[in-house]
């Protein structure tokens, strides 16, 4: 993920109209500083004039909008067949994707380790050009 976001700052892409959804926020933060690039963590207010690749939850990025997304995580969307509520948790999981992926104006990256829920790709089969890369 680190040299896609190299290439897009060379693209022309500002740092801050990026943006890292996912649920583990210090550990993305981490690696990116690792890999030379500025990120900031958001956990209330965003400040989106800061030239930094922001890092936040799905939650916190409702309303907001960026130019590129990237989704990481994906394998975190999984739920548990075997609940009493299953419906109800992967609607819950499917509205949460979408929000995050309706914050993208221009592109929209969904990452995930080994493999994705069967349920998106079920709905995505054919759909999305995939392409497979380590961070």
């Amino acid at each position: 993920m680190a040299s896609q976001i190299r290439t897009l700052v060379q693209q022309g892409f500002q740092p801050h109209d990026i943006v890292i959804l996912q649920r583990r926020l210090d550990q993305m933060a981490a690696e990116l500083r690792r890999q030379g690039i500025a990120g900031t963590v958001v956990k209330g207010r965003l400040d989106m004039a800061e030239p930094a690749v922001k890092i936040c939850t799905l939650h916190i990025a409702k309303g907001l909008e960026f130019d590129v997304v990237f989704i990481c995580g994906l394998e975190d969307f999984a739920v548990d067949a075997a609940a009493d509520d299953y419906q109800t948790l992967l609607d819950q999981e499917r509205k949460l994707l979408y929000v995050g992926m309706t914050r993208a104006r221009r592109m929209l990256y969904v990452t995930y380790n080994g493999a994705a829920p069967a349920w998106l790709l079920a709905r995505f089969t054919g759909k999305v050009r995939e392409t497979q890369s380590e961070i």
